[in-house]
């Protein structure tokens, strides 16, 4: 009589035992699953965002140009007493001064394009590039970038300050520059002069837009160098 009791309390435990066991095993295969699937989208999420950032738009970077070189300047120039001439300091309006390339959409707004930067700093190119090209435009002269190096001093600097320069939305560039030339005393040896350029760009791409301003300081370089030829007694007073 124990015994068939015992056997029937077995059954009995056995029956209520394993319908808990399966329960547990259901569930915690279900947790697996959903775990698994939301790893699965999470990768997936992951693997989208390495593609957008890997399709990225690259950057363009840009510099002004300066003049061609034009023999027959130098060989003129090269006649002449020769000087040393001193650019610096270019002063240019803080809104340009970023790596961002800046167009005007209006008489007030602008607008940046993160996408098209200047190489390096715009005020060292515009720098660099006067220099270069009074160093052509004046032949045999020497043309450094103020302040010079210890020991060395120049003949006349020029001071300039560039209140505009800048892109336009009617497919121009306009460029405003006052500017000075010194004497090695800092003495100012030619009156302050103001020269202003508009010029139209050719074509609709950054590079035209680029093209266009390089050509504004074209002008301004020729104006610079007739006031140096002047102060010199090279030549009559410029126009401008």
């Amino acid at each position: 009589m124990v015994k068939n009791k015992t056997d029937s309390s077995g059954n009995e435990n056995s029956r209520g035992i394993l319908p808990r066991i399966n329960a547990y095993l259901f569930s915690t295969k279900t947790e697996d699953v959903l775990l698994c699937q939301i790893s699965v989208s999470l990768i997936a999420v992951f693997l989208i965002f390495l593609t957008a950032c890997g399709t990225t738009r690259p950057s363009k970077f840009y510099t002004l140009n300066s003049l061609q070189t034009l023999e027959t300047v130098k060989q003129v120039a090269s006649e002449e007493k020769k000087m040393s001439v001193a650019i610096g300091p270019v002063e240019i309006p803080d809104y340009l001064d970023r790596p961002q390339i800046a167009v005007r959409s209006s008489q007030n707004e602008l607008t940046v394009n993160e996408y098209e930067r200047w190489a390096g700093s715009l005020r060292d190119d515009i720098t660099r590039v006067l220099v270069e090209n009074l160093s052509i435009l004046l032949g045999g002269d020497r043309v450094s970038v103020f302040p010079l190096r210890p020991g060395f001093q120049s003949d006349y600097r020029i001071r300039v300050n560039l209140t505009r320069f800048d892109i336009m939305p009617d497919d121009i560039v306009s460029m405003r520059a006052e500017w000075a030339i010194l004497d090695k005393n800092g003495v100012i040896a030619f009156t302050m002069r103001e020269t202003n350029f508009d010029e139209h760009i050719e074509g609709r791409s950054y590079s035209d837009k680029i093209a266009a301003l390089s050509r504004a300081l074209t002008g301004l370089s020729k104006d610079i160098a007739d006031g140096i030829r002047f102060v010199s007694g090279r030549s009559v007073p410029p126009d401008r």
